[in-house]
């Protein structure tokens, strides 16, 4: 459980400096200039990615064929997505930009219709998954006036969103939903927190077996960062600590422990670019030398490895790895990255699309002031986002105070920005 100091806790969303494997040659696509890329995702050897436009309006692009070449598309109305799901190279759904409707295309991003949209402020759609054309999910969390009234609610569409049903869940105020996976098409988890009277948080796991229209919840022993979880197979699904990977092979229904032999991990993708290789990795925004783990085992050993591929320390914003093995990542000044991860595709996976858990578009640190927070405290920003017009940031606590006295060096504290003239 972790402490949390503010009374105006909204969601609670991190994001760290995302690093990718170190062998192999990255090399920046040159084509892509003055853009801020929000999500990438992949369908078998098609890659999507959304973005901002420094010099024009909001995009969506399509390659059809892992990276060589690029189709733009103009964003919909709403601006650019900051979630996208692809399932093939036509259909797809995405997150709009203020984060409060779900759009569906079915001609490859050229054009949008919403087909959600949620009903009551201030409330943010923080997860999108699909399954198929037709079967997709999402997570909305509703923000109340303290942080024990924050609540979600989970809504599963099998008819490509013509109606959604709300999923059905044994807790209600304090709990949230911040990640979900689905293993199957009925079968699924979902991680996130709950915010006790006391003001502690958490770690919850919640499963299902009816493609989410109930679900059982379940604490996570040990728990202290934990806003998401991977798929590895359809019984298997690990969620990233700081330097601990949690592992159920139930479902989520119970949970073993096991360490990287690294400390501070905040943040873990997994992607099958080669069968049972799974990846982990390690960094601080705009901070040292990032490191990555990977697994043979499903998450159960991890090996650790160094890499100085971003010598200009730049921070990631999203990642994604194709069918065929080639590697996307993003930085937010408005680079793409790409690696193939292997000239072999005999061993290459594609039945399961892979996640890249990017959140809210990560904006920087300046002019941010600690509106909570105790004497004595170096805050070191992890993530900032935006809700419904207001900014807010989630910061690690550094001070030696703080590591004297918990087991664990990090408080999470929500800020709000200065509002400038």
């Amino acid at each position: 459980m972790k402490t949390l100091l503010s009374l105006s806790l909204t969601t609670v969303l991190f994001a760290g400096a995302l690093v990718v494997p170190a062998t192999g040659q990255w090399s920046p696509d040159p084509s892509i200039e003055h853009e801020s890329i929000l999500d990438i995702t992949t369908a078998g050897s098609n890659v999507f990615y959304s973005a901002t436009n420094d010099l024009g309006p909001d995009v969506l692009r399509h390659s059809p064929d892992n990276g060589q070449t690029w189709q733009t598309h103009a964003a919909s109305s709403r601006g650019a997505a900051v979630r996208l799901a692809f399932v093939n190279a036509l259909v797809g759904y995405a997150i709009s930009s203020d984060a409060n409707a779900i759009e569906r295309t079915t001609d490859g991003g050229q054009t949008w219709t919403k087909i959600f949209e949620v009903a009551t402020e201030p409330s943010t759609i923080v997860d999108l998954g699909a399954w198929d054309a037709s079967t997709a999910w999402i997570s909305v969390v509703h923000v109340g006036d303290t942080p024990q009234e924050i609540r979600s609610t989970v809504h599963v569409t099998r008819n490509a969103g013509v109606d959604w049903r709300d999923a059905q869940f044994p807790v209600s105020a304090g709990y949230t939903v911040l990640s979900m996976n689905f293993l199957t098409k009925d079968n699924g988890v979902g991680v996130g927190y709950h915010v006790e009277t006391s003001g502690l948080l958490t770690s919850m796991s919640y499963s299902t077996t009816d493609g989410g229209l109930s679900w059982d919840t379940t604490a996570i022993s040990g728990g202290r960062y934990t806003p998401y979880v991977h798929a590895v197979d359809a019984h298997t699904v690990v969620v990233p600590d700081y330097d601990y990977v949690h592992r159920s092979t139930d479902g989520g229904h119970t949970w073993s422990m096991a360490s990287y032999g690294i400390d501070s991990l905040v943040r873990m993708h997994t992607f099958k670019p080669l069968r049972g290789q799974y990846l982990a990795a390690w960094g601080l925004i705009g901070g040292a030398r990032p490191y990555v783990v990977t697994s043979d085992d499903g998450g159960v050993t991890w090996t650790r490895h160094t890499t100085d591929i971003f010598l200009a320390q730049r921070s990631m914003s999203s990642f994604a790895a194709s069918s065929t093995g080639k590697i996307f990542i993003s930085t937010t000044d408005g680079h793409l990255y790409v690696r193939q991860a292997t000239t072999s595709t005999d061993d290459v996976d594609d039945t399961a699309p892979t996640r890249s858990n990017t959140r809210l578009h990560l904006r920087g640190e300046a002019d941010f002031r600690v509106t909570s927070s105790t004497d004595r405290t170096t805050p070191l920003v992890v993530d900032v986002f935006d809700l419904h017009g207001k900014h807010y940031a989630a910061y690690r606590i550094t001070s030696e105070q703080h590591l004297s006295t918990l087991s664990w060096p990090a408080v999470a504290i929500v800020v709000t920005r200065e509002s400038r003239p």
